[in-house]
């Protein structure tokens, strides 16, 4: 079998998974529920490639509800005699009902199926078929059975999982329709929610720069120097004297870290991240739904972390978190 390529028998008829020719498969599945995040917010509002990205994220959503296609979930190898009825023992876990054959185990309930091959485990899912939260909920409980198994990260779910949410369809929105005007960006709050920059603005105390920059460091996972003199087109000297406003009020706190970009920063926690992504403060890790492995260390569901919603919305998100009394600190001790 190769990566995508494989021939599962259930009940006598063959389902192709997608061979190496095939258009659409788990690799990019993946890739096109990664690209239209990264191009909303790298990109300013009028750049081509954000069009494109919509292109792609319709054309995914179309592969889906494809009755006839299948995506891996992924693949475990046990070796050896005992191996082999561990991955045996896993699929009648998995699966209410199993099919004994010759030379191995397999199971279709409609929505997934898997086969047991000598010292391989193989699972997939149809897409068109996975209509429900509960449904979605399962796939993962089978991703994770896998991942204990194999101990690898298995990202077509995630993707899939993307694709299909709340947050993909509000990106495509706001990139098909938005006030912002063509040039400027969507991480720039002025232009994306103007109301609440002043409502910022008028909490704090702040000049409108000052609640720009605090929102951006609120609400953006690479606010960096950089960064907030693009997307705001301010001048070195109009970033330094945000920066101080923010400072002088304690919304800020300034200190020297490694590969942040940045001398200025929430109080609180604070996430070492692996090159591309730059670190980020804890206070962040839901709005960009990160997940903590067992070594304490935080990843996106899409590998880089990449923001899951529109600006505009974490903007709102993280705000709300304010006025609850979710308001970024120290923890007591």
């Amino acid at each position: 079998m190769g990566r995508y390529g494989a021939s599962i028998s259930i009940d006598g008829e063959d389902e192709e998974m997608m061979d190496d020719k095939a258009t659409f498969d788990s690799d990019v599945l993946f890739a096109s529920a990664a690209v239209m995040p990264l191009l909303f917010h790298d990109l300013p509002v009028g750049d081509p490639a954000r069009k494109a990205a919509i292109d792609a994220y319709d054309a995914c959503t179309r592969c889906l509800k494809s009755p006839s296609l299948l995506i891996e979930v992924g693949r475990a190898y046990e070796y050896g005699k005992k191996g082999a009825e561990k991955l045996q023992g896993l699929l009648n876990q998995l699966f209410s009902k199993t099919k004994k054959e010759e030379k191995h185990l397999s199971a279709d309930d409609g929505k997934c199926l898997g086969v047991v091959v000598d010292e391989m485990i193989l699972l997939a899912f149809r897409p068109s078929k996975i209509k429900t939260n509960k449904d979605a909920e399962r796939l993962m409980n089978i991703r994770d059975a896998l991942v204990a198994t194999s101990e690898t990260e298995l990202g077509s779910l995630n993707g899939f999982n993307f694709i299909r949410s709340d947050g993909a369809k509000a990106i495509a929105q706001r990139i098909k329709k938005t006030p912002v005007a063509d040039g400027a960006y969507e991480a720039n709050p002025a232009e994306s929610v103007p109301k609440l920059v002043a409502a910022v603005a008028k909490k704090y105390d702040l000049s409108d720069n000052g609640a720009i920059a605090y929102l951006q460091m609120l609400a953006m996972h690479d606010c960096s120097s950089k960064n907030l003199k693009l997307w705001n087109d301010w001048s070195t000297g109009d970033y330094n004297k945000a920066m101080k406003e923010l400072e002088e009020a304690k919304l800020l706190l300034k200190a020297k870290r490694s590969r942040a970009g940045r001398n200025h920063f929430l109080p609180g926690g604070w996430e070492e991240m692996k090159a591309p992504d730059l670190p980020i403060e804890t206070w962040k890790v839901p709005l960009f739904q990160l997940r903590r492995n067992d070594n304490g260390k935080v990843k996106g569901p899409l590998n880089a972390i990449l923001p899951l919603d529109p600006c505009h919305l974490l903007f709102e998100k993280a705000w709300q978190r304010v006025l609850d009394g979710d308001q970024p600190s120290y923890e007591e001790v």
